[in-house]
């Protein structure tokens, strides 16, 4: 659309920057891009200050279930799955060998530890949060898991 077009719907377009609406769906009703747009606002004088940070819009939740990640060759990162073990109670926040929640008055950063070395292996008798001090007294924490499994191949 052309942008002699675009300013005859002045009125909708004042309407739809009233409410809020995002630029992407104004120039998509209007079916003209986003710098003819830009050029109508300018023209019209009207001030868009869109919808910073999407507020009020419901964000579409992808969630998987979590019986999906917690199984063998699961792809899921820790960064994910250890807050949602948490989340959806299957794992307490706190350490499972020394049962500390907290060190020093603060809360302990948790990690998850897979018992076989094996980080693809998400199987829920597999998976311990541990601090990171019970972690790393593991025999397969870090450079350990590599080493045993290169030695176990031969």
């Amino acid at each position: 659309m052309s942008l002699a077009s675009v300013l005859a719907h002045e009125v909708e377009i004042r309407r739809a920057v009233a409410k809020g609406a995002s630029k992407r769906s104004i120039f998509k009703r209007l079916h003209c891009n986003n710098e003819t747009l830009d050029q109508a606002l300018l023209i019209l004088g009207i001030d868009y200050k869109g919808n910073r940070g999407g507020k009020g819009y419901k964000r579409a939740t992808n969630k998987k279930p979590l019986a999906e990640f917690l199984k063998r060759g699961s792809a899921a990162t820790i960064k994910r799955l250890k807050p949602r073990l948490i989340e959806e109670g299957l794992k307490q926040a706190r350490c499972e060998l020394c049962l500390r929640r907290t060190w020093r008055g603060q809360l302990i950063p948790l990690d998850l530890h897979h018992k076989n070395g094996d980080p693809k292996d998400n199987r829920l008798e597999n998976l311990e949060l541990l601090c990171p001090n019970c972690h790393r007294m593991t025999e397969n924490w870090g450079t350990r898991r590599r080493f045993k499994a290169r030695s176990s191949r031969g």
